[in-house]
């Protein structure tokens, strides 16, 4: 349904969101002998901080994704579907 293409379409761009989060952590580093080690650490504690949470944020797109797809296939299959009745109710 629409909850799992709004997902998949969360997990898409949080991949690609890593992608250049790992592009810019590893080629746009501040050079080491032009800055001061506090500008160096407040830029590996942002980026990994970034990483972190775009990772985090796919685990949750699959994890949602997964459970409204699942939820989708029990209102299918259990409260949509008519009961059919057995011998002794007919």
């Amino acid at each position: 349904g629409f909850t799992v293409s709004k997902m998949d379409n969360y997990l898409l761009i949080n991949a690609l969101f890593v992608g250049f989060c790992i592009k810019v952590y590893t080629e746009g580093r501040p050079i080491a002998g032009h800055s001061t080690t506090w500008v160096l650490w407040l830029y590996a504690v942002a980026g990994a901080s970034a990483l972190l949470y775009f990772l985090l944020s796919m685990w949750l797109a699959m994890h949602a994704s997964v459970s409204s797809h699942s939820f989708g296939v029990r209102l299918l299959t259990q409260f949509v579907r008519l009961a059919v009745p057995t011998q002794q109710e007919l």
